[in-house]
């Protein structure tokens, strides 16, 4: 049985089942993210609360997050919630695998995984990741986009699918800054499915408070902020935990074990307003001050769910919409060569290369995406 198209994953700062809850009821994959802290109580509650609610052959799980550290699955496997069995998870979200790791370390994480899920996604940065995924026997793959919220490609969701569609034996989804009208891409790119996240933050079911979702309702997506080199990239609300934030830039600047120290920094607990009311201006104070991993779908949220409201109403935005652009794609084939703008224009193909300073500013480039079918433009810097 394929999994489903659409996987809704919770806000890894809130061990809140709500929206996966709301996912599965809605025929698609709601996923738990565990998030960063030891809180085993509320993790059991939770992951129970979610087990509870979902009918026998509906697909639930969790997001694990390794923090490049394996043994972390081995004291998972330990909780009371990852029995196996019948009672064990229909499916199982590993992420950050350590970027070196060899085939053996995938293999065994692989074989872990598989005493408590019945199937085994894991979320990846990296091509050479999606390959030893598909290598070590995964049952698919999160391509987790640029533009998405916590660790990030340092690619754009489309580019980073691009690169892996062609070589991936297993199934793919993509998680990035998508809407319903440009998720379609992916689709005709060969993926199984995508992720939706911050998409969902303004729904009914959300587990965020009016003081969050007054402040969410604003953005556009701008107001995050990605930190990180070629051994990791986070992305961040840069409006929250912004003196983090800049520490954190700043150890990375001079050298840091990065990501380690941002590890440090997210497993130490967040909740000095645990003891204060959730409505009081003191907890949102208190919240304002840490860490909070948001992609730039945030912008999409207000949207969203002022028009479909719920996370099932958001979910049959996003089906249809996609099934009619993917229906209008093979009927108009709009780059197809030849094409009204290619006769128009005189090219083989209805692409039009944007002016870009510094780069489309030399001859033999434009000269390069002319030969190519394409209509070229010289930027003068």
């Amino acid at each position: 049985m394929a999994l489903p198209t659409f996987l809704v994953i919770t806000p890894a700062e809130r061990c809140q089942p709500d929206l996966a809850i709301s996912a599965v009821r809605a025929g698609e994959a709601g996923i738990l993210d565990l998030g960063f802290w030891p809180f085993p109580t509320e993790r059991a509650a939770a992951v129970n609360q979610l087990r509870a609610t979902a009918k026998a052959g509906s697909f639930w799980g969790v997001r694990l997050d390794l923090w490049g550290k394996t043994p972390r699955l081995a004291r998972f496997l330990e909780s009371d919630f990852a029995a196996g069995g019948a009672d064990g998870l229909p499916l199982l979200i590993v992420a950050g695998m350590p970027q070196n790791a060899r085939r053996t370390a995938w293999q065994q994480v692989l074989r872990l995984a598989r005493t408590c899920a019945t199937r085994v996604l894991v979320e990846v940065e990296q091509l050479k990741q999606a390959e030893q995924a598909s290598a070590a026997g995964f049952d698919g793959v999160i391509l987790k986009g640029h533009e998405a919220g916590g660790r990030v490609s340092k690619k754009s969701a489309y580019l980073f699918t691009q690169h892996a569609a062609a070589k991936l034996q297993i199934p793919f989804w993509v998680q990035g800054g998508m809407g319903p009208d440009t998720a379609a891409a992916v689709f005709l790119a060969g993926a199984a499915g995508i992720v939706l996240s911050e998409q969902l933050w303004l729904t009914r079911e959300s587990p965020f408070d009016s003081f969050e979702r007054a402040q969410f309702a604003q953005l556009d997506g701008s107001e995050t902020q990605c930190l990180g080199d070629e051994r990791g990239f986070y992305r961040f609300f840069h409006r929250w935990g912004k003196e983090r934030l800049h520490d954190l830039d700043r150890q990375l600047a001079a050298g840091a074990a990065w990501p380690d120290v941002l590890h440090a920094e997210l497993a130490t607990d967040p909740t000095a307003d645990r003891q204060v009311s959730r409505a009081s201006t003191s907890a949102g104070v208190a919240r304002q001050q840490r860490l909070l991993s948001m992609g730039q779908a945030i912008g999409m949220a207000a949207r969203l769910a002022a028009q479909h409201v719920t996370v099932a109403g958001v979910l049959q935005a996003y089906r249809t919409t996609i099934a009619n652009n993917l229906r209008l794609a093979g009927r108009q084939r709009a780059l197809s060569p030849g094409g009204a703008l290619a006769e128009r224009n005189g090219t083989r193909f209805p692409i039009v290369q944007g002016p870009m300073t510094r780069v489309s500013d030399v001859a033999p480039f434009c000269e390069a995406i002319a030969n190519a079918g394409a209509l070229p433009f010289l930027a003068l810097a």
